[in-house]
């Protein structure tokens, strides 16, 4: 199967301030010589903290919905496998586990507070017998996933969050995970130029054919469906 990528639309979410915390780790960032990831593992870590659900920006049940809705508009069945790239703290997990079979469900986050966080939340409902699979990783290249497939792989809010050299990376690699006819979904902030949106703020835009030449320089394995879809505020959820 050929390469299909499109731009599509979500709903709108409420609009809500950042907190203070995010903007003193940002700008720590302008002065920090670490990687990105690491500094961003470290900034949510502390966020998850205080309150796990604002660290993956709130909207608990409202976005949770929406992701689920539109995966399962997309196709996704019970039987199906899904990576939750960049899960949190099961915002939109939870809706998934209980969708899919028993070990179907598969989450990977940079933040060890908010998996513990989306541990304690698994048993809050009940759902640790579905056994997903919680696992957390450094980088883009999915060498903790041992050669696992999916069907569909969702990143919601992660590459808004995220510099062009570790979203390239993101599909230089993703023919190791997805299926020959699997779908891969993201969100993005759309913008004329690419870069952070505020030198304050971890929010990135870029413009869409960006994304279009990430799927042209994708391995030459890799086959599925490459959508994309955007808030239609175009920023973050």
């Amino acid at each position: 199967m050929g390469y299909i990528t499109k731009k599509l639309h979500i709903p709108k979410p409420p609009k809500r301030l950042y907190n203070i915390i995010a903007i003193i780790a940002a700008f720590h960032l302008l002065w920090s010589k670490k990687r990105y990831a690491e500094f961003y593992a470290k900034r949510t870590d502390v966020k998850a903290l205080l309150d796990p659900r604002e660290a993956v920006g709130g909207l608990w049940e409202e976005m949770g919905r929406v992701q689920f809705e539109f995966l399962v508009s997309k196709g996704l069945e019970p039987q199906h496998v899904l990576l939750d790239l960049g899960c949190g703290c099961l915002r939109g997990g939870l809706w998934f586990i209980r969708h899919l079979q028993t070990g179907n469900y598969w989450g990977i986050d940079i933040s060890p507070n908010l998996l513990k966080a989306g541990r304690q939340f698994l048993a809050q409902e009940e759902l640790e017998s579905k056994k997903p699979h919680l696992i957390l990783n450094h980088d883009l290249r999915f060498e903790e996933l041992a050669g696992q497939k999916f069907d569909y792989i969702l990143a919601q809010s992660v590459f808004t969050h995220m510099p062009e050299t570790d979203i390239e990376e993101c599909f230089q690699n993703l023919h190791k995970v997805l299926k020959p006819s699997g779908a891969f979904f993201a969100t993005f902030n759309e913008g004329r130029r690419k870069g952070i949106i505020a030198k304050t703020r971890t929010n990135f835009r870029y413009p869409f054919p960006f994304f279009s030449h990430c799927v042209k320089n994708m391995d030459i394995g890799a086959r599925g469906i490459i959508a994309l879809f955007i808030p239609e505020d175009k920023r973050c959820c």
